[in-house]
């Protein structure tokens, strides 16, 4: 129970540096992740986080790449 419950406190401070995503959202998704896959969940939690927010990412890139293209690529209004 002592070891659990140390693991759940410690792991967010240790994956964060590599993750570089703030402690919190590590935390859920640790514990959202040991809830969801069991053991495996300690890596597979802030994995699937991580992986989410990188999708998230690129999309959001994307979107404001695409907006800015339009906006180049419109006929300008004649005078």
């Amino acid at each position: 129970m002592v070891v659990g419950l140390s693991d759940n406190l410690l792991y967010p401070l240790l994956v964060k540096n590599r993750l570089r995503i703030h402690t919190v959202p590590v935390f859920i998704g640790v514990l959202g992740g040991v809830f969801a896959f069991g053991a495996t969940g300690f890596v597979l939690g802030p994995l699937v986080l991580a992986v989410a927010m990188a999708l998230i990412d690129i999309w959001r890139r994307r979107m404001a790449l695409g907006a800015i293209e339009e906006g180049v690529n419109e006929p300008r209004p004649k005078k």
